[in-house]
């Protein structure tokens, strides 16, 4: 039987989140960690604002091939988007990944996607996360 080993914590209630402090390509942190609301419905790796993308001038990274991602509403938009690196401080992790944003606004876009800061499946993919809906928590785990 495995015994299940949590890593690190997060208090949730009606959203899950997770401690994520955005880094340079050589891994130095741009900032503090923040949270980033888990979103099973977006397949990349990380949504940012456009306003905190360009907070961090990940334009730095940024690929040069567009990039099309689609909305609910099945609208096709254009991303841009950096490679960089994360990393969850309280479980001493880092990880290459693309970091995704458009140049909509919240008014444009029509849903509040606009304006979070977003953990995607292809990062949930490298992790082993438990949402302890008892202790509302989210748990990082082994």
């Amino acid at each position: 039987m495995e015994i299940i080993k949590e890593i690190a914590s997060w208090e949730y209630t009606d959203k899950a989140y997770i401690g994520i402090t955005i880094n340079d390509p050589d891994g130095k942190p741009l900032d503090d960690e923040q949270l980033a609301e888990i979103d099973t419905g977006f397949s990349g790796d990380i949504i940012l604002p456009f306003k905190m993308f360009n907070k961090y001038n990940l334009n730095r990274w940024e690929t040069p091939l567009p990039i099309f991602g689609s909305t609910v509403e099945k609208r096709e938009i254009p991303f841009i988007v950096a490679s960089t690196k994360i990393s969850i401080p309280k479980a001493n992790l880092t990880f290459d990944v693309r970091i995704s944003t458009f140049e909509e606004d919240r008014d444009e876009c029509g849903h509040e996607e606009c304006e979070e800061f977003l953990v995607g499946i292809k990062l949930l993919k490298k992790l082993r996360i438990l949402l302890d809906s008892e202790k509302e928590r989210v748990r990082l785990i082994n």
